[in-house]
């Protein structure tokens, strides 16, 4: 809240009502999300002020559930995009470039998975999937 207070950077949240929920470790999930909305945060923060908005949503699809936190920043270069996550690539001057590559690493041990891509008109979407949790699975 408080870099968001800090860089005047607006947020919305679509949430699924009533969605099933999924399993894993809460607190590398909550990892993964701060990674993400951190690094939107980032990108518009030098944005004029009506492109300081990050947007994030979730929807079940199938047998997953999807998060995505998109931005009005400048977008990821091209040359990163299909590296954004190895080890040590980032497009920031200040990253050390090992943060999306411990998400993608979380995000795979719970069955999910992480991409990215930039929007049209300008800025970015990180979207992450998890499996839903069935009636069997125990919580």
């Amino acid at each position: 809240a408080g870099e968001l207070h800090a860089r005047d950077v607006n947020i919305e949240m679509d949430l699924q009502k009533n969605m099933k929920t999924t399993h894993g470790d809460t607190g590398q999930l909550q990892q993964v999300l701060l990674n993400v909305l951190l690094n939107a945060v980032r990108a518009v923060a030098d944005m004029p002020p009506k492109n300081r908005y990050i947007k994030i949503q979730s929807t079940e699809r199938g047998d997953m559930v999807s998060v995505s936190v998109s931005d009005r920043g400048p977008g990821i270069r091209g040359d990163l995009l299909p590296r954004l996550f190895e080890p040590f690539v980032t497009g920031s001057k200040d990253g050390l470039g090992i943060g999306l590559t411990i998400c993608k690493r979380i995000l795979e041990r719970h069955g999910g998975t992480i991409h990215a891509e930039n929007r049209e008109g300008g800025g970015a979407v990180f979207e992450f999937t998890l499996p839903l949790r069935d009636a069997s699975t125990p919580t």
